[in-house]
């Protein structure tokens, strides 16, 4: 009867691609648990040891992690004092490896991993980026917000839609 979709945009980009009527589909966003999430960000305790950018996503094409680890050289080059934490794994994660240890950033980027509680981790950040080619509606995004941590992002549909076109990031 109906067709549930995860975002406004995606919505949109579906009726147009298949010729629904709008009034066929219905958004209904990802929910998110935000009492646990909370309660789960103060299970632990992290250290951080300077300026720290964090990133929370599997590894895998769309996320683009190499786009954000060439940022993370550029900003090195310059002269700027700072961590990225890679939280995640998947079927590039040997390839960001790679590139890491090529432009010489092991110091700089920390490979943290699977992480079943992240949030401790994006609580202590300093800001939260988000590298994605697309997204339908990223929860991790949602997730750092109701952390209170900044987000940097790249310019996709699930992001202008939860930052409401730049009122909040």
């Amino acid at each position: 009867d109906n067709i549930i979709i995860v975002s406004k945009h995606s919505q949109k980009t579906f009726c147009e691609k298949y010729h629904i009527s709008k009034e066929k589909t219905q958004v209904i966003y990802n929910l998110i648990d935000e009492d646990a999430i909370l309660k789960n960000a103060n299970n632990q305790q992290i250290t951080k040891n300077k300026f720290t950018f964090i990133n929370v996503a599997k590894m895998r094409p769309q996320k683009r992690h190499d786009r954000l680890i060439d940022a993370v050289k550029i900003l090195k080059d310059k002269g700027y004092d700072f961590e990225l934490w890679l939280v995640g794994n998947g079927e590039l994660e040997e390839q960001i490896k790679a590139q890491v240890k090529s432009l010489k950033l092991e110091d700089t980027v920390k490979l943290l991993g699977l992480i079943t509680n992240p949030y401790p981790y994006i609580k202590t950040a300093d800001y939260f980026v988000m590298s994605s080619d697309h997204e339908g509606y990223p929860l991790s995004l949602l997730e750092a917000l109701l952390l209170k941590t900044p987000v940097i992002t790249t310019n996709v549909s699930g992001a202008k839609e939860i930052l409401e076109d730049d009122k909040y990031g």
